[in-house]
């Protein structure tokens, strides 16, 4: 049966005559002292602590794709590789030389088993970098894996990989996804729903792999890694590596390559601080002459450091521009989703959102704001991806990004300061079809 094909899966998920078909199968939970070793997600924890009242253990980390516990077992499913055949890709635009050169760096590294980095700029249009290696390993009959921490991610880069592969089945999992699992050959999810795999990719695509929680949670990390195929490849990729990426890249575990110019060849936007003191306050009283000259053209996307501030904002700049369409989203918005559709079609001319935007969505013809930018929660990282949002359309290459703040963060310094160290090298490697913008004083 198609849909048991590379799966990982309680007997309370199954039926009798699907055990059957399971090519073995393992306890869920192992005890080893005190100690508990979940086998679905690979985590470890204090059996003492995480107990029913029957005295059985369960996993913690996992509990939302269904309770693990002592007892349980684990059917392993095998996958059945399909005939070789040939795979067509189309391209939204031709590759650019480096584009190019990267695309078959990417062919070369998927043929072998292990992991590798690409590390591109925002906007650099690295999804089209991969299209060839995926096609090769499609082309054997082999399972496909694109995968993000993001559920916006996974949304955006589904109907590319749609329109790129229209011979090739797709499944799009996550939390709220109306589809399920067929065993289609290419399966775009959230790096939660790779929990119920089991080496079942050949190759494993982790988008925005810097993106929270998959930093944060290891138990999402092991089981990303027991999705892959044993003699599979991780392909990492994103405009912002963590210090776990670095350390790796400097152990040489991992190997990598780096894009540090856009596929347009116009400079990344170099972000502009506009102090304004006690800004909280200043905003929900009186609109800076400033900053509504600023904002009184284009379409602006402004980033908020607390949803409790969201609404507050949302409403005291709509009624400082009474023309003016205004929008606010944040994670658990009910109506998320639609509105980032709605986005897409330029139905807004100011978007209020959280952190959850930074990434995974994108708008054309878009300026960014940024409210509070020395807030704990705009990290450097944060801060380049939020960047990132502007100037990545070939029709919309260039546009303006403001940081307001009461006080000069190191974040904010450190990420300013990478993003025009990149537009240098950029300028260096002759990369760049314009003249480098003027850095700030």
């Amino acid at each position: 049966m198609k849909q048991l094909q590379g799966r990982k899966l309680l007997a309370a998920e199954i039926t009798e005559a699907e055990k059957a078909l399971a090519a073995g199968k393992k306890k869920a939970l192992v005890q080893v002292l005190d100690k508990g070793y979940c086998q679905r997600c690979g985590s470890s924890f204090s059996w003492e602590l995480f107990q029913l009242p029957d005295g059985r253990g369960y996993c913690p980390y996992c509990l939302t794709l269904g309770r693990v516990m002592a007892g349980d077992f684990l059917y392993l499913f095998p996958v059945h590789t399909g005939e070789n055949k040939n795979v067509p890709v189309h391209y939204p635009h031709p590759l650019s030389t480096e584009q190019a050169r990267l695309s078959a760096w990417v062919v070369q590294r998927v043929q072998k088993a292990g992991d590798s980095l690409l590390w591109a700029v925002t906007g650099a249009g690295k999804t089209e970098m991969v299209f060839q290696g995926l096609a090769e390993v499609l082309a054997k009959g082999q399972k496909v894996a694109w995968v993000s921490p993001r559920v916006d991610v996974c949304l955006e880069i589904a109907p590319r990989l749609k329109r790129s592969f229209p011979t090739i089945q797709q499944t799009v999992l996550h939390g709220k996804s109306s589809e399920s699992y067929q065993g289609e050959q290419l399966v775009v999810c959230t790096t939660h729903q790779l929990l119920r795999f089991h080496e079942a990719f050949h190759l494993l695509v982790i988008d925005e792999v810097d993106a929270f929680p998959f930093t944060s949670e290891i138990f999402l990390q092991q089981g990303a890694h027991l999705a892959v195929a044993k003699k599979g490849h991780t392909l990492l990729l994103t405009a912002t590596p963590t210090t776990r990426e670095f350390t790796a890249l400097r152990q040489g575990k991992l190997s990598y390559e780096v894009l540090t110019s856009r596929f347009h060849g116009q400079p990344l936007p170099v972000p502009q601080f506009l102090w304004l003191n006690n800004w909280r306050q200043k905003l929900l009283q009186k609109m800076p002459t400033r900053l509504k000259k600023i904002l009184a053209t284009q379409r602006w996307l402004i980033f908020c450091p607390e949803i409790r501030w969201l609404q507050q904002a949302a409403k005291f700049f709509a009624a400082a521009f009474p023309t003016k369409k205004v929008v606010s989203i944040y994670a658990n918005d009910p109506q998320r989703h639609e509105k980032v559709v709605a986005l897409r079609l330029g139905e807004y001319d100011f978007i209020f959102t959280t952190t959850i935007l930074e990434r995974g969505v994108t708008l054309e013809n878009i300026h960014v704001l940024v409210l509070g930018s020395n807030q704990k929660i705009f990290t450097k990282e944060v801060l380049i991806q939020i960047a990132g949002r502007v100037g990545r359309s070939k029709d919309y290459p260039t546009g303006f990004v403001y940081w307001v703040h009461d006080g000069v963060t190191r974040s904010m310094v450190q990420a300013k300061r990478e993003i025009q160290q990149l537009n240098r090298l950029a300028q260096e490697k002759g990369l760049l079809l314009a003249p480098k913008e003027e850095e700030e004083k």
